[in-house]
């Protein structure tokens, strides 16, 4: 059942996919007026099926397919309140050229909802002098089936840019709280947007080339070696732009960065106490792989190692990781390498004992800490 809460609030969802069927479905049974603009694989996908909205409480929404207003392209932009970007990455100034040679309405506001920290300067450049451009963070992870069927595995986050003067970004934030998503404005958005970049650089790469959910690498001893080695590295460039590590995230890097130094049990109770859903789902590049589709390495691993000389922070892993992405989409190969082959690849070493000792031995004091605090978090809380 739809709310007559936000009847007269038009909005576009461009470049829909899971991310934005979920946002812009949840925007919709809000009661906001939603134009889903995606690919037509999506669209012939709701056109039979409708639109199923699996949410992290396992309640589940469902709109029809003859209430989903879906289309591959869009002309007319001059009646839209709020224009919401979802697309990849690599799609934004194609995007931004688009809406920056239509009309607008004078009050038009657009969001960009996506991977990266570039995605509002390219709009903002384009737009800028003809629409208030905001820069925002989703942090869940999703899956789907074929049958246009989006599933929240974590609980869903939204966190976009105050807008100093008119704070237009209420009408958005208070539909999604309405739908029980967490969705919050601020003016550091960035500091957000950062951390959340730290740990896409740790996960969407490793997992894709796993081809293994973040959950299930975490439990294994040598993918945490290597998760560790990355985070690590990311931490350092992020901290050296002047970015403070913590993040008003679901899973701040902090988090990660702890349970990283852990044993596998302790690992294994702390996931167990973790809001995720097991299943399937591994990451969207891993999804770019398998569909052959350019994937978002630049605008992820690329800008650490883009910040990384800027600020004269040495980034190896981040650098090998691009190197073995683009390796894949050039092939057009879809890998499923193991723990010690990746380890190999990344850091031209064989893993031995004596290194993951060595490892283990660096960091004993801050594992021994962080194990004596999950102790009484788990048995006290």
């Amino acid at each position: 059942t739809q709310s007559t809460g936000f009847t007269m609030v038009k909005i576009a969802v461009l470049g829909t996919g899971r991310i934005g069927g979920y946002i812009g479905g949840q925007l919709q049974i809000a009661g906001l007026d939603v134009v889903f603009v995606g690919r037509l694989t999506l669209q012939t996908q709701i056109k039979q099926h409708g639109l199923t909205l699996v949410n992290f409480n396992n309640t589940t929404d469902f709109i029809p397919p003859d209430k989903v207003n879906f289309v591959t392209s869009l002309e007319d932009f001059s009646d839209l309140d709020y224009i919401i970007l979802t697309s990849k990455s690599k799609d934004t100034e194609g995007f931004a050229k688009t809406l920056s040679s239509t009309n607008l309405s004078p009050n038009a506001v657009v969001i960009s909802l996506q991977n990266g920290v570039n995605n509002g300067n390219v709009l903002k450049k384009y737009l800028g002098h003809k629409a208030c451009v905001l820069e925002g963070v989703l942090n869940f992870a999703v899956g789907s089936t074929n049958d246009a069927k989006i599933i929240i595995a974590t609980p869903p986050t939204v966190i976009i840019e105050r807008e100093v003067k008119f704070s237009r970004e209420k009408i958005i934030v208070e539909a999604l709280n309405k739908r029980n998503i967490r969705a919050l404005s601020t003016d550091k958005v960035r500091h957000v947007m950062y951390n959340k970049l730290i740990l896409n650089s740790v996960n969407n790469a490793l997992a894709a080339l796993l081809n293994k959910p973040l959950r299930t690498f975490l439990l294994d001893p040598l993918a945490r070696y290597i998760s560790f080695l990355i985070i690590r590295e990311s931490i350092a460039v992020v901290q050296a732009v002047g970015i403070k590590i913590d993040g008003n995230l679901s899973f701040s890097p902090k988090l990660i960065y702890y349970i990283l130094l852990l044993p596998s049990p302790l690992v294994r109770l702390v996931l167990r106490r973790l809001p995720f859903k097991t299943g399937s789902y591994v990451s969207s590049m891993r999804d770019d792989i398998n569909e052959g589709r350019p994937t978002e390495i630049d605008d992820i691993n690329g800008t650490i190692v883009k910040l990384g000389k800027q600020y004269n922070i040495p980034t190896p892993l981040n650098e090998k990781l691009i190197t073995l992405i683009k390796q894949v989409e050039r092939e057009k190969t879809k890998p499923e390498y193991s723990e010690k082959e990746l380890y190999n690849m990344l850091t031209g070493n064989s893993v031995t004992p004596t290194r993951l000792l060595f490892w283990l031995g660096d960091n004993f004091w801050k594992s021994l800490l962080v194990i004596l605090g999950l102790i009484f978090w788990i048995f006290y809380f």
